[in-house]
């Protein structure tokens, strides 16, 4: 039997990797899967996907869509990725790292390189 679950990322709270999004490519629904350890020491990230993972896919592709942007910024974004405005799949894999929120999705082979570190500096009064 072929994997239906094709199209994967990660969801981080920060550095930590609390889940996975899938979107199945036979059905093209969405599900959101909180991992067994966030299950047992995280909290939900939204009222509505609670941490025992019983959710519709209406409830995830709700939640994402209202983390991208709204209006014409959301216009551009779809039409710059060629894709529908209501792929929300598509949309949250290509600014995963700057949706509202806290919550940063993007695909596993970025989760497990860490980026360039930021540098500090301190400021002066002037």
């Amino acid at each position: 039997m072929a994997n239906t679950h094709a199209y994967q990322l990660n969801v981080n709270y920060g550095d930590d990797v609390i889940g996975t999004l899938t979107l199945d490519s036979a059905t093209n629904l969405l599900k959101l899967s909180y991992s067994p350890q966030w299950q047992q020491n995280g909290f939900a990230i939204s009222p509505h996907l609670p941490l025992n993972n019983r959710h519709t896919p209406e409830v995830a592709y709700n939640y994402l869509d209202n983390a991208l942007p709204e209006g014409a910024a959301r216009k551009l974004l779809a039409e710059n990725l060629g894709v529908s405005e209501k792929n929300v799949y598509s949309q949250v894999r290509a600014i995963g790292n700057d949706l509202a929120g806290a919550v940063t999705l993007k695909p596993a082979q970025e989760s497990q390189v860490a980026g360039p570190q930021p540098v500090f500096r301190a400021l002066e009064d002037a």
